[in-house]
């Protein structure tokens, strides 16, 4: 595109330099035809020859006339076909700039598509993916305290029924680490767009709140784990009081509450930043509302 500008340009000014040489060259003429008529007039002697030298004159000199007019239409029709050909060259050149430029926003465009596409496909597994280990888990506690409660009823209380505790208990403290994992994840996707390292595009934000909805899956998880611990304790409590132990681990809950809170105010915090983020205005917007003072 820029060597056809440059080309385009040239061409110009070769043309606008011939115009003026041209010119000159005729101008030279006219003086030059000018002085020979002066000299012949001056040298002329005769005066029965005077009318017949002017009427020669007359007629050289609207001939040379004749002759400049039409140098000057050729002139002009040259300037017109060289300017209809530039005309020509520069739309060309624009719509094949603008049948470019419409091919990459649709290029671009489509790959967006495909990106998100492909992005929600993935969120969709690793949402199925969280419920399905989420619900695995529920039964094998739920097989746990079945296998407890028949161990508590024949009074057999062994190493076996300690593992089975301590199992339970693992896959209860166990089931906070996918939240930990949820949460360094969302602060590494925000640390690299505060960074710059693709801040601004579509999938970056959508990568952000892909981690931060897997993050609302996984916290209600652990919520509900925490829930279904509590319930199981208070139902195994109220059949064996004499178990106390089992009220260390009914207390040993989290608070949803505090974790729901945390939750909200992360996700207001993203959602601030997001509207900041709009608010920087643009060129457009600033000479509207500044077109008076600059």
């Amino acid at each position: 595109m820029l060597s056809l500008l440059r080309s385009i340009s040239n061409k110009l000014e070769r043309f606008w330099k011939w115009i003026a040489c041209h010119w000159l060259k005729i101008t030279n003429r006219q003086g030059i035809s000018i002085a020979e008529e002066r000299g012949e007039r001056v040298e002329t002697q005769p005066s029965a020859r005077i009318n017949s030298d002017t009427s020669h004159e007359v007629a050289l000199e609207s001939h040379e006339r004749q002759q400049r007019q039409e140098r000057w239409e050729e002139s002009l029709r040259i300037l017109g076909h060289e300017r209809d050909q530039i005309i020509n060259e520069y739309s060309s050149l624009s719509l094949r700039s603008n049948e470019e430029r419409d091919a990459e926003l649709s290029r671009i465009a489509e790959e967006s598509r495909r990106a998100e596409e492909l992005f929600e496909e993935k969120l969709m597994e690793a949402r199925d993916s969280i419920a399905r280990v989420f619900e695995e888990h529920r039964r094998m506690r739920r097989e746990m305290l079945a296998r407890l409660f028949e161990m508590w009823r024949n009074e057999e209380w062994s190493r076996q029924s300690e593992a089975h505790l301590c199992s339970r208990l693992n896959l209860l403290r166990n089931a906070h680490e996918p939240v930990r994992r949820r949460f360094m994840n969302l602060s590494l996707c925000l640390l690299d767009q505060a960074q710059g390292g693709s801040s601004g595009s579509r999938v970056s934000h959508l990568q952000v709140m892909g981690e931060l909805t897997l993050l609302k899956d996984e916290l209600r998880g652990e919520i509900t784990t925490m829930n279904d611990e509590v319930v199981d304790m208070q139902e195994f409590k109220m059949k064996y009081p004499q178990a106390g132990f089992l009220t260390d681990i009914e207390k040993s809950k989290p608070d949803e509450t505090i974790s729901v809170t945390v939750l909200n105010d992360c996700q207001q915090c993203f959602e601030e930043l997001e509207r900041q983020v709009e608010d920087i205005p643009t060129v457009l917007s600033l000479k509207e509302r500044y077109q008076n003072s600059i």
